[in-house]
């Protein structure tokens, strides 16, 4: 079966009848209005879509430009990511494009190799962070100039996050053989010393 969602003209059609709602308000209305021959097609989730369109819904965007950063490929559970989702639709929305720089303060660049799963998590954020650019940048590519430049210092992210999980590996390997170390030490018994024999009375 093949995913249906509704293209940006349907969502404009419907925001031409409706001014006063609210972008993921529109998508509801077109799920329940919607008629699928079951046997060949599925509604696509649109549920990420409304996530993130509510995130922006206070951004004053034109429609289009609205749904489209609404369809961005966003794991909604990383803040981060949608910290600067946020970020990005309020540039856009200043007519300030978003380049290297601007994105190199955000993001903290240049990286450091990380040494804990934290910082580890942090990086594949940024990373994710990137991808959105790229993805934005083949949709407005205007407002989005700096994509090879972000291809080059993601690569570079890359290789450093292949680093630190090599790190990481480390020092858990050395936690744990440190750890095993310590738990054979006590288990070992203390040597004994001489012992104390008491004579026994000679039978008669």
């Amino acid at each position: 079966r093949a995913g249906l969602h509704p293209t940006a003209e349907q969502i404009e059609m419907f925001a031409y009848h409706l001014p006063k709602h609210s972008l993921s308000r529109l998508i509801d209305i077109f799920i329940v209005l919607s008629q699928l021959d079951d046997s060949l097609f599925f509604m696509y989730n649109v549920e990420d879509v409304k996530f993130l369109a509510d995130i922006i819904e206070h951004v004053p965007l034109p429609l289009r430009a609205r749904y489209t950063f609404s369809c961005a490929p966003i794991n909604k559970k990383m803040p981060f990511v949608c910290t600067m989702f946020l970020k990005y639709a309020r540039q856009f929305n200043r007519s300030e494009p978003t380049t290297f720089d601007w994105l190199a303060k955000q993001i903290g660049w240049p990286f450091e190799i990380p040494n804990t799963v934290m910082d580890l998590v942090h990086l594949e954020e940024v990373f994710d962070c990137l991808d959105l650019y790229l993805w934005l940048s083949f949709r407005f590519a205007d407002m989005f100039p700096d994509k090879e430049s972000i291809r080059g210092i993601q690569a570079e992210l890359d290789q450093i996050i292949h680093a630190g999980v090599q790190n990481i590996v480390k020092l858990i390997h050395q936690t744990n053989q440190g750890s095993k170390q310590a738990i054979f030490s006590w288990s070992e018994p203390a040597q004994s010393g001489p012992k104390l024999i008491q004579a026994r009375p000679a039978r008669r």
